[in-house]
């Protein structure tokens, strides 16, 4: 029913920004390897599509994860518009991680990085759709994490800004692993469930390593510290 124009409009959306951000953020690029303008475009995705298209989506099964699986798993293909939500997701996120993929042209392993990021996507919409409920709502937490380290990168000396980024992380990685847990519960083949659940450990420990060692370098007191130094 339609579900691919709100990707296109999305599509539509984020070139416009982009062509409004460039002046105000500039090339400059962040800590993170992106650059000032991208950080910033990524943010109204990150914080406002994808939970908005997730609340939507379970809303639609009167917040029932089970429900939402059940109906996942019998069709791919609906004319009644039960997985209109599910596929504007599909095709916003895809696009999200096609266009990360053609930005990221110089770093060899955040290329291989989306590359995975988008069979997975694939495999987890199409191929196993069952678990679609719980691999959709840990991309939504993981993009949550996402979005504090980019506001981190575009605001690194503001108050709290790294100790926010440090607990949002966390927190996000925390939640994905439940995600990924209830997935791996799921009746799927061992090998699919060995893959997702090895890959989904090591994104998750990388993240939240990667988190830690920002901080460290960051030299930002803890919050008791700063509190006690003003």
């Amino acid at each position: 029913m339609y579900a691919y124009f709100v990707g296109l409009a999305w599509l539509a959306c984020d070139k416009a920004l982009q062509t409004l951000t460039k002046p105000i953020f500039g090339e400059a690029i962040c800590s993170g390897g992106a650059p000032r303008w991208q950080c910033c475009t990524k943010l109204w995705t990150q914080l406002v599509v994808m939970p908005l298209l997730f609340y939507l989506s379970w809303a639609q099964r009167d917040f029932s994860m089970v429900v939402w699986s059940q109906e996942a798993g019998r069709a791919l293909f609906t004319t009644d518009g039960t997985r209109w939500y599910d596929w504007a997701f599909g095709y916003v996120f895809g696009a999200y991680l096609m266009e990360d993929l053609l930005l990221d042209t110089v770093d060899t392993l955040m290329i291989w990085h989306h590359i995975g990021c988008c069979v997975g996507h694939i495999l987890a919409f199409a191929v196993l759709p069952y678990g679609f409920p719980y691999y959709f709502g840990g991309a939504v937490a993981l993009e949550f994490g996402s979005a504090l380290y980019n506001l981190y990168c575009l605001y690194p000396s503001s108050k709290g800004m790294a100790w926010t980024f440090l607990a949002s992380m966390t927190l996000s990685n925390a939640v994905a692993a439940c995600f990924c847990y209830t997935w791996l519960t799921l009746d799927f083949p061992l090998s699919a469930k060995l893959f997702a659940g090895i890959v989904t450990a090591i994104f998750i420990i990388v993240r939240q390593k990667e988190c830690v060692a920002e901080i460290r370098a960051s030299g930002v007191p803890p919050p008791a510290k700063a509190v006690k130094a003003a």
